[in-house]
């Protein structure tokens, strides 16, 4: 977790190439991949200084998993995130998909994931709320306006959200850790408006306003608490 929004923020003593890919996706400013990237291509083990203190303990970057104290490896959260959903595309949905992806990676936006939902009808875009814009652009276009208004049931966008992902290899397969995740949150009455899955990663999206408590409570779950 970051340290600036978690002050019991624990030091991770090994990564994976890819846990580190998924962490600097996901919101990590620490590790940057085009840096790295050479390294990984060569596959040569990387080490993460701090470099206001170069005598702290340090994390290993590299292509072998190591034992972890924890059940997991870190949190990361990125904040201002939209979540714009399509409803009920029955008829053309995925006409309507790729119409839709090819004028957003026109635009050169960056979508920090989509996906079908109930049963292939539901589209869902996650973006920055700094590429909603131009997004918003593309959904009030006379020819997607049209295009789109004889399939689909309405548009709905969600503000304001942040999202949390917890990094391990392998995450996608624990049942374990999404269990986890949706009880601890749930006891503290915090809502998940979206959950996401991916090869080294478990992520959540949440309002804004619950970042810090969301971020604290998974905290205390994966790294306080005897699991």
């Amino acid at each position: 977790t970051d340290p600036k929004k978690n002050s019991k923020a624990v030091s991770v003593e090994s990564l994976t190439f890819n846990e580190a890919e998924t962490l600097s996706y996901f919101g990590a400013k620490v590790v940057y991949m085009p840096t790295i990237k050479p390294a990984i291509d060569s596959n040569i083990p990387i080490i993460i200084k701090n470099t206001f203190n170069p005598w702290f303990k340090w994390t290993l970057i590299s292509t072998k998993s190591y034992e972890n104290n924890y059940t997991i490896k870190c949190i990361t959260s990125v904040e201002d995130i939209v979540m714009v959903k399509i409803w009920d595309c029955l008829k053309d949905w995925n006409k309507i998909y790729k119409n839709l992806l090819d004028k957003i990676w026109a635009k050169n936006i960056k979508l920090i994931f989509c996906n079908y939902e109930k049963n292939n009808t539901t589209i869902a875009l996650i973006i920055k709320t700094k590429d909603y814009g131009g997004v918003k652009e593309i959904l009030e276009n006379e020819y997607w306006v049209a295009f789109y208004k004889q399939r689909v049931n309405k548009i709905t966008i969600k503000n304001d959200l942040s999202m949390i992902t917890l990094i391990w290899e392998w995450a996608h397969k624990s049942d374990i850790i999404s269990q986890k995740i949706s009880n601890s949150l749930d006891s503290n009455e915090i809502s998940i408006l979206k959950d996401i899955s991916s090869y080294c990663g478990i992520s959540v999206l949440v309002e804004k306003s619950n970042l810090k408590k969301t971020l604290d409570t998974l905290h205390n779950e994966f790294f306080e608490s005897k699991n």
